[in-house]
C-alpha cells in the first residue's frame, strides 16, 4: 500500500541505519529494545524525563542541520497533529531542546523509553517538510537523513529515490532506487517492489 504523503511512516521512512530516506531517533534490536539511529545515547532523568543525545555531524538533504531544536520541533507536530501516529496513541509527549539534548516528557511513566523514543514509525524531517498548521501535509521530498534522499513521490503511483553521498553513516552501493506501488495484491505478489538504478 503506498505512504499517504502527510505520513511518516511509509517505504520511505527507515528504523535502521542506512536508509532509505528519513531515520527515527533509535531503532529496535531483535529484542524489541532501543538501539542508536539519530540518537546515541538516552538516560532517564525521571519516572516520565528521557534526555537524549543526537548524533553530531547529521545534515538533512536540504541541508539543514539536524539539531535538538528541529528533532523537538517535529516531534511536537506529530504529538499535536490533527491525526497524530499511531504510535503516539495514548501517549501525552512533550518534546524540548535543553541545549544540544532533547528531553522527553511523556504524561505516564516509561520506564523502557518505548514511548519517549517512538520507533520505528516516527521518523524527524527537516523543519522545511513540516506545515503552519496542524491539520496540514508533510512534505516528505528532499527533507530526510537517510542514505537515499527521496527525490519525488507520485502520490500513489511510485517514488524516486537518489543515493546521499553525504549520509552520516555507511553509503549506500546502488545510485538510486526506482519504487512502484501495486495497489492489486496479487499483482503486487508476483511484482518486484522497486529497481535498482
Amino acid at each position: 500500500m503506498p505512504p499517504r504523503a502527510s505520513s511518516t511512516h511509509s517505504p520511505t521512512a527507515s528504523s535502521s541505519p542506512g536508509g532509505p530516506c528519513a531515520e527515527s531517533l533509535t531503532t529496535l534490536n531483535a529484542d524489541g529494545d532501543a538501539q542508536e539511529l539519530l540518537a546515541t545515547a538516552w538516560k532517564r532523568e525521571s519516572e516520565t524525563t528521557w534526555r537524549l543525545t543526537l548524533r553530531e555531524g547529521v545534515t538533512f538533504h536540504d541541508g539543514t542541520a539536524l539539531s535538538a531544536e528541529n528533532a523537538a520541533a517535529a516531534l511536537t507536530f506529530a504529538a499535536t497533529a490533527a491525526k497524530p501516529p499511531r504510535v503516539l496513541d495514548g501517549v501525552k509527549l512533550t518534546a524540548k531542546a535543553d541545549g544540544k539534548d532533547l528531553l522527553l516528557t511523556t504524561a505516564a511513566p516509561d520506564p523502557s523509553c518505548r514511548s519517549a523514543c517512538p520507533v520505528p514509525q516516527l521518523v524527524i524531517l527537516s523543519p522545511a517538510a513540516y506545515p503552519g498548521s496542524a491539520d496540514g501535509a508533510i512534505d516528505p521530498v528532499g527533507h530526510g537523513t537517510g542514505a537515499f534522499i527521496l527525490k519525488q513521490a507520485n502520490g500513489s503511483s511510485g517514488a524516486t529515490l537518489e543515493r546521499n553521498d553525504k549520509y552520516w553513516g555507511t553509503k549506500a552501493t546502488a545510485p538510486g532506487i526506482d519504487v512502484t506501488y501495486v495497489p492489486d495484491g496479487a499483482a503486487r505478489a508476483n511484482a518486484p517492489a522497486h529497481r535498482h538504478r
